[in-house]
């Protein structure tokens, strides 16, 4: 998402502002880093051949700042979490100005909420299909893959070609983070609006394959989506018409 108005943030800038928002402890800190770095590496070894810029792997972790939600409403962008009277829960934000993921993770209060959420026979299911021995060891997993969905949902958005209509930039983002799960969760860890979006691009990849990895990353120039959009005008229109629809729920 991008704010006008602010300059890009070089390191020193970035640390200051880790000073100021960053909720969690150094050692909560360095795991959050290790997570991230792991996440990049399995990023780019699928889709880094597809991306025109990609950011130094030794500055990735530095690019993401652990918060909370209630610092994200009320610190950094409150008014991007209005809309009327209603205060809209989101998680985590890439600036793409600051090239910055401000980001809340899953506590284990709230894995365990989600988890024990679904029906009896579907946490029988996912314990099955991934061998998890109890509740425990399943709220534990299903807390790191949300993790992982959401740091490779804002690496996506930090190397996006952020000329692209935000329809397509959502939707391969959402796709992008569910593929860097490893939690075989029956929908656990999306909603249904977080699942159709990522469906839809999964189609637009099984019927143009690697040229939507290519447009997104912008490793081919605006005109090619502009050619895309153009022959592919009802397909396009329908699914920016579905984005419209469903952020609008």
């Amino acid at each position: 998402m991008k704010r006008e108005g602010m300059p890009p943030l070089d390191p020193e800038m970035r640390d200051a502002l880790r000073l100021e928002v960053q909720t969690s402890s150094p050692k909560e800190r360095e795991a959050y880093e290790r997570e991230v770095e792991g996440v990049y590496h399995d990023f780019l070894a699928k889709w880094g051949e597809f991306v025109k810029e990609p950011i130094p792997k030794q500055e990735i972790a530095n690019r993401f700042i652990g918060t909370d939600d209630e610092t994200l409403q009320q610190h950094i962008y409150p008014d991007w979490f209005r809309a009327g009277d209603r205060v809209q829960a989101m998680h985590a934000m890439t600036d793409m100005v600051r090239k910055t993921v401000f980001m809340e993770r899953m506590t284990q209060e709230e894995a365990a909420e989600l988890w024990h959420s679904a029906r009896e026979d579907v946490r029988e299911r996912v314990r099955e299909a991934n061998g998890y021995a109890d509740d425990a060891d399943a709220v534990r997993r299903l807390r790191e893959s949300t993790d992982r969905n959401t740091i490779a949902h804002e690496i996506a958005h930090l190397m996006q070609d952020n000329t692209l209509p935000h329809w397509f930039m959502e939707m391969g983002a959402r796709w992008y983070g569910r593929q860097a799960e490893f939690m075989k969760a029956e929908h656990l860890l999306e909603g249904s609006i977080q699942r159709t979006l990522a469906d839809h691009y999964d189609a637009l990849l099984d019927e143009h394959g690697d040229l939507v990895h290519r447009m997104y990353f912008g490793s081919k120039s605006k005109r090619t989506f502009k050619r895309f959009e153009k022959k592919f005008a009802a397909e396009c229109k329908a699914l920016s018409d579905a984005f419209s629809e469903l952020g609008s729920a």
